[in-house]
């Protein structure tokens, strides 16, 4: 699958000029190239908004990022909305390792936002269906075996 295209770049040559620059843009979430059998979702568009500095050897992003998550409930597996703002998020690129004229944070970007979102949510916090299919949930289990229950400690 080919990555789309997004505005998350910056030419270096105006960061150089200016010496920071604020920044904001937005995009479909389908730059995110996830798996079409990733039951995780983001619906709207992904927005980004901050500033860039430059250095002479660095290039440093601030950065807060939202978007709208869109998961399966983990128990009725109805979708749940999820709103994802990653706030102040840092960022530093070395300029020696940026390739060509222009910084590209699409990745950046991407890997923020994914490890803020849940790995689970549940529709209205409680799941309604919760009581209803609880009986197919498993137990608690309290710990049978305590490694430490013989082991006695020193008073010394």
């Amino acid at each position: 699958m080919v990555p789309m295209e997004h505005p998350f770049h910056i030419e270096i040559s105006r960061l150089r000029l200016a010496g920071s620059l604020p920044f904001e843009a937005e995009a479909f979430p389908s730059f995110m190239d996830l798996e079409s059998t990733d039951p995780l979702r983001y619906e709207g568009k992904i927005h980004v908004k901050g500033k860039i500095d430059y250095n002479p050897d660095t290039l440093h992003l601030h950065l807060t990022l939202k978007a709208t998550a869109n998961l399966p409930c983990v128990i009725c597996q109805n979708p749940v909305k999820v709103e994802v703002e990653v706030r102040d998020v840092h960022h530093v690129e070395m300029l020696d390792e940026v390739l060509g004229l222009e910084l590209d944070f699409g990745d950046f970007v991407r890997d923020s936002i994914l490890l803020e979102t849940p790995q689970r949510a549940e529709c209205l916090g409680k799941c309604p269906e919760r009581d209803t299919l609880s009986k197919h949930f498993a137990k608690e289990k309290s710990i049978q075996n305590n490694p430490f229950e013989g082991l006695e400690l020193d008073s010394d």
